[in-house]
């Protein structure tokens, strides 16, 4: 299996991943919904405040994490506008900030180029 630290992924197939987990967690138990939407509640609050929630991230969203080998450490998304509840959704379950370069990708292919030839 593998376990990036760095995933590059256009919008599609971080809205995909949200949708499986949000289908997962409402064919769960009542109990596991309240608690997934409560520690996603309060893991925004935190973020906004510039905080973590380790514990949560350790306890909750460490089985959202394990889905894409449980190390990623930044989500990189482009080739389309990617939807602002995606991106929280996608940072706060996996627990790997998102940033979005979206219609970058003319300009980045000659900075690779450049960094490529030196």
């Amino acid at each position: 299996m593998l376990k990036p630290t760095l995933l590059a992924a256009v919008p599609e197939i971080l809205e995909r991943i949200r949708k499986g987990v949000q289908s997962k967690v409402s064919n769960g138990s009542p109990f596991g919904k309240w608690l997934f939407n409560f520690a996603y509640d309060y893991k925004v609050r935190q973020l906004e405040l510039g905080r973590d929630t380790p514990i949560l991230n350790k306890l909750i969203f460490s089985k959202t994490a394990a889905m894409m080998g449980g190390n990623l450490r930044l989500l990189l998304s482009g080739g389309a506008p990617l939807e602002e509840k995606t991106q929280r959704f996608t940072h706060v379950t996996l627990c790997a900030p998102v940033l979005i370069g979206y219609a970058c990708s003319l300009h980045l292919k000659y900075l690779f180029y450049m960094l490529a030839t030196v």
